[in-house]
């Protein structure tokens, strides 16, 4: 459903291609519920134990930058 509401919001032709936007969401949903508010924690945290970076639908060599996070 997320995936359908914020589609329009990318561009499929232009730059270069982004973090799929349910990935993003489910990630900072486990991020909440995990009680981490800072993104450089959680970004650190998704490089050293793979189950955060599963569970955020990423595989260990292509975490999302602290940045992409900002961006949403």
């Amino acid at each position: 459903m997320v995936r359908f509401m914020m589609l329009f919001t990318y561009s499929l032709s232009l730059g270069r291609p982004a973090w799929p936007p349910y990935d993003l969401f489910r990630s900072m949903l486990a991020m909440v519920l995990g009680g981490i508010t800072a993104f450089e924690v959680w970004v650190d945290n998704m490089r050293e134990q793979r189950f955060y970076a599963v569970i955020s639908g990423c595989h260990l060599e292509s975490v999302p930058g602290v940045g992409t996070f900002y961006d949403c």
